[in-house]
């Protein structure tokens, strides 16, 4: 599901969708700690920081995994992922 706002420069808009659900959240000068937190307190179980940008890029202080081209999941897969 994605996060409103997509950055999530501020608190999440749409709580009530991301309960339950992996937010999507875009890449941007928020650290991604604050991402997570603010997809955390929306209820979110989990996030995917999309990278807008052709550059990669390494969160630093946080697990993850690099997903490329060949490996991609799709809009609608991410979206629909639900926690059981």
């Amino acid at each position: 599901m994605q996060a409103l706002p997509a950055v999530a420069d501020r608190p999440l808009t749409n709580a009530q969708d991301l309960a339950g659900s992996v937010a999507l959240i875009d890449r941007g000068v928020v650290p991604v700690v604050e991402k997570a937190r603010r997809a955390q307190q929306a209820g979110a179980v989990a996030v995917v920081i999309v990278n807008t940008d052709d550059k990669g890029f390494a969160p630093s202080g946080a697990p993850h995994i690099h997903l490329f081209s060949s490996q991609s999941l799709t809009h609608t897969e991410l979206t629909s992922a639900r926690a059981p």
